[in-house]
């Protein structure tokens, strides 16, 4: 609750407490010697900023709710305004001289962002020489230092001293706390306002290779990728669908309860037979996930509970209830990451019973300027079966497309170092594409069942950063080199890719698995025995 604080002449600190339960703060003094408080002033404004002078003298920024931040004076305890702007001050510094500096943006679509001082003696403001993008103002003698963007980000930046006399634009005429929609706009249909919010914000087409028995690419289907959200985020989606196949996948997230998460996955799927008919085998996956445990600081920081109900196939008679824990621990330097899902067989929920239990640890420690993963990955199928069965997994370690075993055991491993190899930092506006950091990744994966290790290789990696679309959409493009169990050394390529809404089947990566622990609710989808062949 604490958002801003500054130290007084005399040692004492003055401190902004959000109010925990209204919009507004309070402001306190501390006395660090007896670790007394004295509240010296509380109210429905809210304290972004204090600046405090060598004579004493107290500004802050703050705001009531619906506006943005404007310059107080706090004297005897009350707030008075020293500006009331349509645009927002902050970014508050004293010089020697007693004057207090803030950058603003007065400038509305124009985007210049410059800095400020204001002499309180006379009232007066001025601007400071400068850039169009200058933040956070300081005087160090006669320079004046600020933030601004380069190529790499911000850096800190001097230049003289400088001031001239400053004509601000007129001030926006204030709008009316209601506003006056177009006529018949509420008229249509009063979930209007909301639902609008709901459009999809990225239209992605897609071109999705089909394969033949041989697994080569034999022809293309069209599809489309679509992300959305409302305005507050409390309700987000992705789609994919297939229109040449008619394949359609559906994921929505209500974090209207928060912190309760509220998930809905749905897909249909043609099925086709050999004869030429087919049929659509459906699947609805409601669930939800709740903290029972979310905290800062060292040891325990995520304890995460969740419950869902599978229903497949052409008729609703295969259920499967799955339940979930997740679990974070984190020191300095050094997190871990705990999940596990177990999917419960019960003649109740489903007729065709199965119970599955499956797990994942992943450890990270920062080691030499890179850091070091260590992710392991069990699968249990507990369901009894008649006859012999083989189970397949598809992509558990590098360099093998698929593993068999007849075992319902299985595990995944792998010990992986990754470090920064060089910055490139540079991109192109239009079409955006930035390329950040090359990566070199040295690993060992490895795979076993109960019987015997069933596939293993070590060897290097490289791997760029590249960012679209503003930064939205991620991928790491990577090319490998590999040694197998058997002694054949080969090439592997490969991405990872990353976007806003998870897209589903997307395994987390192990660094993103340590901060915030997932497993995949979906059986079918979560590859414990993608394949079961009879």
């Amino acid at each position: 609750r604490i958002r801003a604080f500054d130290r007084m002449p005399d040692g004492s600190f003055l401190i902004s407490l959000d109010d925990g339960v209204e919009f507004g703060s309070s402001l306190l003094r501390i006395d660090p010697e007896n670790n007394k408080s004295v509240t010296l002033w509380q109210g429905d404004t809210l304290i972004g900023e204090i600046a405090a002078s060598d004579a004493g003298k107290v500004y802050l920024t703050a705001r009531t709710q619906g506006e943005l931040w404007d310059i107080y004076a706090f004297n005897d305890g009350m707030l008075n305004k020293v500006t009331s702007t349509p645009w927002a001050e902050s970014g508050l510094s004293f010089n020697p001289r007693g004057h207090l500096l803030y950058h603003a943006n007065p400038y509305g679509p124009r985007g210049e962002v410059e800095a400020y001082v204001y002499d309180p003696e006379t009232g007066n403001h001025r601007v400071l020489a400068g850039p169009s993008y200058t933040l956070n103002p300081v005087q160090v003698g006669d320079e004046l230092f600020f933030l601004s963007l380069a190529s790499e980000g911000y850096e800190v930046y001097s230049t003289p001293f400088i001031s001239s006399p400053v004509l601000f634009p007129r001030r926006i005429s204030e709008q009316s706390s209601a506003p006056d929609y177009p006529e018949g706009f509420v008229k249509k249909s009063r979930l209007r306002p909301y639902t609008s919010l709901l459009r999809p914000w990225a239209r992605i087409p897609l071109l999705i290779p089909t394969y033949d028995d041989t697994g080569s690419v034999d022809g293309l289907d069209l599809g489309i990728f679509l992300l959305g959200a409302d305005v507050l985020g409390e309700n987000s989606y992705e789609v994919t669908w297939n229109l040449s196949a008619n394949r359609l996948s559906l994921n929505w997230k209500n974090l209207r309860f928060a912190p309760l998460n509220l998930n809905l996955a749905y897909s249909h799927l043609p099925v086709v037979y050999p004869d030429g008919n087919y049929h659509y085998e459906y699947y609805v996956n409601p669930s939800f996930t709740y903290p029972l445990v979310y905290r800062n600081g060292k040891g325990l920081n995520l304890l995460r509970w969740g419950q869902g109900l599978a229903t497949r196939a052409d008729s609703v008679k295969h259920r499967t209830i799955h339940s979930s824990l997740a679990a974070v621990f984190s020191w300095p330097g050094f997190a871990a990451g705990i999940s596990s899902t177990h999917y419960w067989e019960s003649p109740m929920f489903s007729l065709r019973q199965r119970s599955s239990v499956a797990g994942r640890a992943a450890i990270a420690a920062d080691i030499a300027g890179g850091v070091m993963l260590a992710d392991i990955e069990p699968r249990l199928d507990m369901t009894s079966y008649e006859g012999e069965i083989s189970y397949s997994y598809h992509d558990e370690v590098r360099g093998y497309d698929t593993l068999r075993t007849s075992s319902p055991f299985f595990a995944s491993a792998t010990l992986e170092y990754r470090h920064r190899l060089a910055k490139m930092r540079f991109g192109i506006w239009n079409p955006n594409i930035f390329f950040e950091d090359l990566y070199v990744n040295i690993f060992v994966d490895a795979a076993f069942d109960t019987d015997a290790l069933i596939g293993a290789s070590a060897g290097i990696e490289l791997s760029p950063e590249v960012h679209l679309f503003w930064g939205y959409v991620r991928i790491a493009p990577v090319l490998g080199l590999h040694v197998d169990m058997d002694g054949e050394i080969d090439l592997h390529p490969g991405f990872n890719f990353t976007m806003p809404l998870e897209i589903s089947g997307n395994r987390q990566d192990a660094a993103r698995f340590v901060r915030d622990p997932k497993l995949d609710e979906d059986i079918d989808h979560f590859r414990f025995g993608k394949t079961v062949e009879f």
